[in-house]
């Protein structure tokens, strides 16, 4: 994606250099009154285009560094605080500096993503409805329909989340072959911890876990795996999920949420060791 952002960058620069380099000859030469088609006119065309060119890359290179910067301090914002009036500040940017309707179709998805991560869900809902569905890929359009389950999850509509997906269920099928399954396969699985299948539901969070690839998406799994275990009756695998969860807990949404499955299992399996 980043060698495809440079190389558009790189076509459009060149093409606008070209024609300011023919704009700025033609006028040179028709105030000076000389002959515009000569081999002087031609190498200071090419002079003029090259000197844009480089100018107009170097602020584009410039440009696109810091906005790669950006994003990176706010991914670890993320990945260690969670949904702070920062993050959400910046995703807002995002959508107002959308250059077309794509653009801004998938920065509010990521908007409404994170509106639901911090839960507000209100503003998230909101924030779905207002998302022109045509103007989303296909796997955005998977992800947009997650949102919408995992949000009426959290949020205690069991039968609204589930309806959603019954309705869209192909939509979950597809997503569950990408090569970055995490995100669905963990909606999946809390979708049916909700209805109290507390055996598929494990099996859904195992599978998110093993295609997670960072602390913050393991460390839900690790909490959700020991509700399940709790609920099953399998208190010592209750007790190492809980502990595992604790180690890989980053942001204070967690540590609290960990809290709270701490006295949870020391109210259910009483004789178990401290988690």
């Amino acid at each position: 994606m980043f060698l495809k952002s440079i190389f558009f960058s790189f076509t459009k620069e060149l093409v606008l250099s070209f024609w300011s380099a023919v704009a700025f000859v033609s006028v040179y030469y028709l105030v000076t009154d000389k002959p515009l088609v000569t081999i002087d006119a031609i190498k200071l065309g090419c002079f003029v285009m090259m000197a844009l060119l480089i100018i107009s890359m170097i602020v584009s290179f410039i440009l696109i560094h810091r906005i790669r910067k950006e994003d990176a301090r706010i991914s670890r914002i993320l990945s260690e605080e969670g949904v702070t009036p920062e993050v959400l500040r910046y995703s807002l940017r995002k959508v107002e500096s959308a250059e077309d309707r794509y653009e801004k179709a998938e920065a509010q998805l990521a908007l409404a993503s994170c509106l639901s991560e911090g839960g507000y869900y209100d503003r998230c809902f909101e924030t779905l409805a207002e998302i022109s569905f045509a103007d989303l890929s296909e796997t955005a359009r998977e992800e947009y329909f997650n949102i919408y389950v995992y949000t009426n999850l959290f949020l205690g509509d069991l039968t609204a989340a589930q309806e959603i997906y019954e309705r869209t269920y192909m939509f979950f099928d597809r997503a569950k072959q990408r090569r970055r399954p995490m995100a669905v396969l963990h909606t999946l699985g809390v979708l049916e911890y909700a209805k109290a299948n507390y055996i598929l539901a494990e099996s859904y969070f195992l599978q998110a876990k093993a295609a997670a690839n960072d602390r913050m998406s393991l460390c839900e799994c690790e909490m959700f795996l020991s509700l399940c275990y709790m609920n099953t009756n399998r208190p010592e695998k209750a007790v190492s999920a809980a502990k595992e969860a604790a180690a890989l807990s980053s942001t204070v949404y967690q540590r609290r949420y960990i809290e709270g499955l701490r006295r949870s299992l020391l109210l259910r399996i009483g004789g178990c060791e401290r988690a």
